[in-house]
């Protein structure tokens, strides 16, 4: 249903409606267990399928409505913040708690809000949910309000987006995190671009990725050599 928020007359009509069906009865078969069935969902081949591309597909079913590949779309804010941080290295783990509990009603107080709301290198799943408080991370990636109820998030690719990930201190200092963990390796460039690739986008760079950076590795150290007519001289330490 294109209209999650919907379901009655006013929204849109069902593609599917006898798997709706199919669906309800399910519920009531694994004994009004949800969890049970986000489990079938999930394990479902539609819910399996990649977006590869498909000719013949395409041309009977263009939007996909029958599934026969994934729709292709952007990461939700999540996944882009808890992966920053994850190929950082600077991602801790492990399930922590909210303290927003005390800050609300008489007690709230801005500034404590705002301090308890402050970036955290957690999970985004475990950053506290404070109304008219989002991280800056997740509020660009188009995060859903948490003081209402929202059935399908906004995909929106905006300039506001690419200007955050190139300025934003947070990211920046992750991406020097990526380097500093990339150096720390005793390997070759090679093996370095190999392992970037890896920790970033979850497989091996192709033999063009691999020249590009490469290429872009030697034109950056030009750059930063400091112009000299003789032998540099190593600076002196300050007393």
């Amino acid at each position: 249903v294109r209209s999650p928020d919907n379901f009655g007359a006013g929204g849109d009509a069902p593609d599917h409606p006898e798997l709706l069906d199919w669906l309800a009865t399910e519920l009531v078969a694994r004994g009004w267990s949800t969890k049970a069935l986000v489990r079938a969902l999930v394990l479902s081949h539609a819910y399996r399928l990649d977006s590869a591309h498909d000719e013949h597909h395409a041309q009977l079913d263009p939007d996909a409505v029958t599934r026969w590949r994934m729709s292709e779309r952007r990461l939700e804010a999540d996944a882009i913040r808890d992966a920053l941080l994850a190929a950082a290295g600077m991602l801790e783990a492990a399930p922590v708690g909210s303290p927003t509990g005390a800050v609300e009603g008489i007690l709230r107080r801005e500034e404590l809000a705002e301090a308890l709301a402050r970036e955290r290198p957690v999970r985004s799943l475990y950053l506290p949910s404070l109304r008219g408080h989002l991280v800056d991370a997740l509020e660009v990636f188009d995060a859903p309000d948490a003081a209402f109820v929202t059935g399908d998030r906004e995909e929106t690719s905006v300039a506001t987006q690419a200007l955050f990930l190139m300025n934003d201190a947070d990211v920046l200092r992750a991406a020097d995190h990526f380097a500093e963990r990339l150096l720390a390796r005793e390997e070759s460039d090679d093996l370095r671009i190999r392992h970037a690739f890896e920790l970033a986008l979850g497989r091996v760079p192709s033999a063009k990725e691999l020249g590009a950076v490469k290429s872009f590795l030697a034109s950056y150290a030009k750059k930063v050599e400091p112009a000299s007519d003789g032998p540099r001289k190593r600076p002196k330490r300050p007393k």
